[in-house]
């Protein structure tokens, strides 16, 4: 099977959505910038909502939730959509009562 062509054309791509993997992504996309300076990748960590309201109107590329699209919101996009799991992160709680002490 033959790859793809490479293209050497400009390519911008813009999303936008969670904050939650916005600093994994700035890497990546800078990581893929320098090896590929003719993609340009945009990223807006306006948090989730944000993100899939901006996809539904077309105004991105691409959008992260730190969910999947409800079927009402899948319904509402312009294009189809896949969703595709990137990052994971976990939910810890931490505290400072003075008078609970390690058991």
């Amino acid at each position: 099977m033959t790859p793809p062509p490479v293209t050497t054309a400009k390519v911008d791509l813009s999303g936008a959505g969670a904050t939650f993997p916005n600093p994994i992504y700035s890497k990546w996309f800078d990581t893929y910038g320098q090896a590929n300076t003719n993609i340009k990748i945009n990223y807006q960590s306006v948090g989730s909502g944000a993100g899939i309201k901006q996809l539904t109107a077309g105004t991105v590329d691409f959008g992260a939730s730190d969910a999947p699209l409800s079927d009402d919101e899948v319904k509402a996009m312009p294009a189809p959509v896949v969703h595709i799991p990137t990052v994971a992160g976990a939910i810890a709680l931490t505290y400072n009562i003075p008078d609970v002490r390690p058991a």
